[in-house]
């Protein structure tokens, strides 16, 4: 078992060069406190260095010792990570009961965490139930987990006065209009009618809508004009009436030219 106390301050020996290369800081946790990712070290020369917790040899009485310079990573280039450290912490209860101040924590060889410390209470790591500006621990046999207490979204029933509505439009088909059906089902393998409100569109090919004539005009979405009356359909009317969604009127209003 070690104290995280008696890591800081140690010397940091490096085995390669027989020499000391500077003095640990602070340690630095990952997520939850689960266990140390590494540490901080500054040199003589007030340089600050990182030190993988994976690349450590050994720790000793006096010293943490490492193979070789490889272990150590300058923090002047890069933001240093957030230490996460436990350390002052004040520490409460599911029940709200306050268990004291973190003044230290007890490790395993490799540097896991196995419990903190406070003054009247030992706290494993497997009760810490979430870690912030303070620590929430579970004393309790029940399991707790931290999404047990994520607010629910709720989701108001909408009335009846709030609910929309979009509406196809109606298209008015007269005798001299009328579609010949007859024939779209017959070529069904070359286009098909949308099933959606609105707009209603007609996809796939619509060149079988080339040379015919026009027996009302179709206006688009800012009522400009796609085609006159009397006017022949060209591959130019197609493609717009595609865009304003208004296929089917000029599928409607379109007729042979006699």
């Amino acid at each position: 078992m070690i104290l995280l106390s008696n890591i800081v301050s140690k010397k940091v020996l490096n085995l390669f060069s027989s020499k000391i290369e500077g003095t640990i800081k602070n340690l630095c946790f990952n997520e939850m406190c689960k266990n140390v990712s590494s540490l901080k070290m500054f040199s003589e020369d007030d340089d600050e260095f990182l030190i993988d917790a994976k690349k450590i040899y050994s720790i000793g009485d006096c010293a943490i010792v490492i193979k070789n310079s490889s272990a150590m990573t300058s923090t002047i280039n890069q933001c240093a990570p957030n230490e996460n450290s436990p350390i002052n912490l004040e520490v409460y209860s599911l029940t709200g009961d306050f268990l004291g101040q973190v003044c230290d924590a007890e490790l395993s060889n490799n540097l896991k965490l196995n419990f903190l410390v406070t003054k009247t209470h030992r706290i494993r790591q497997d009760q810490i139930v979430n870690i912030g500006n303070n620590i929430i621990a579970n004393l309790e046999d029940k399991k707790v987990r931290i999404c047990d207490f994520k607010p629910r979204i709720k989701i108001e029933a909408i009335s009846q006065e709030e609910k929309v509505y979009i509406m196809a439009p109606q298209i008015e088909v007269t005798k001299e209009s009328q579609f010949d059906f007859q024939k779209a089902k017959e070529s069904q393998s070359n286009f098909k009618i949308s099933s959606l409100p609105s707009p209603q569109k007609i996809m796939g090919n619509s060149n079988f809508l080339l040379g015919r004539k026009m027996s009302k005009t179709v206006y688009g979405l800012n009522n400009e004009i796609i085609i006159k009356k009397e006017f022949l359909i060209s591959e130019k009317t197609i493609d717009s009436a595609k865009k304003h969604g208004k296929l089917m009127e000029l599928t409607v209003y379109s007729r042979k030219k006699a």
